[in-house]
């Protein structure tokens, strides 16, 4: 993984450093960051073929090119140095992990906690995962709440997933839209994953799906692969 800083106004990229922990090609890549009243941090999520998903923390770096932009000609800011993942989570899927799709998870009543994502994702393996995280708002720490797998969720490969309030999209080559629930139990902090329905897309090897939300409360779904499709899904139907 390369870590590249972009300057809009000279259009330029710095490279600012890299991460290496996986045992194969990446698949995809996910952002994530916490504020609170001290600090901003940064997370990066990395998935491969070797079936890993691997949480890293990118601050120092982010930290780095802030202070580069705008650093005194008499302070010297030293480059990050290469390190190791915060967590690593196996066993969520047995191949290729193609798409990753986040929620963060609020907790009004404690504004201090750390915040929590619900981490969703689709493989090669035709399966459906997803995990529940907790970001540390104040030094950089990643913690495992929970895990759940819903296998065979497609009949081929799913290529891509978005999340929605409660509901999870997911497309693959079986030129299926299936629409899912995710339930969370407040108390046990378990996930489940439970089919709500799928439709049939026109679209031939369906690589890639966006959502986007309607006045009414529907939800456009937008699906490309061999052309492109529009549908409007309501979920209280």
């Amino acid at each position: 993984i390369e870590i590249l800083g972009y300057h809009a106004v000279r259009r330029e990229f710095t490279l600012l450093g890299t991460l290496d922990g996986h045992n194969g090609p990446l698949l995809s890549l996910q952002h994530i960051q916490t504020s609170s009243e001290t600090a901003d941090l940064h997370y990066l999520l990395s998935a491969s073929t070797d079936s890993r998903i691997l949480a890293w923390n990118l601050s120092p770096y982010v930290e780095f090119y802030q202070n580069e932009e705008n650093k005194r000609e008499d302070f010297n800011y030293e480059q990050p140095q290469e390190s190791s993942p915060l967590l690593e989570i196996k066993e969520t899927h047995q191949s290729g992990i193609n798409s990753f799709s986040c929620r963060g998870i609020h907790e009004l009543d404690n504004k201090e906690a750390n915040e929590k994502f619900l981490i969703a994702s689709g493989g090669d393996d035709q399966a459906l995962s997803c995990v529940l995280l907790e970001f540390s708002k104040d030094t950089p720490s990643v913690k495992l709440i929970s895990k759940t797998t819903f296998p065979c969720a497609h009949r081929a490969s799913i290529t891509c997933i978005k999340i929605h309030n409660d509901l999870l999209f997911s497309v693959g080559p079986d030129q299926r839209i299936s629409v899912w629930n995710l339930l969370i139990d407040e108390r046990s902090e378990s996930i489940q994953i439970q089919h709500r329905e799928s439709y049939f897309s026109a679209v031939a090897d369906t690589s890639c799906l966006d959502l986007r939300c309607q006045p009414d409360g529907s939800v456009q779904v937008i699906v490309g692969g061999m052309g492109v499709q529009c549908l409007l899904y309501h979920s209280n139907s």
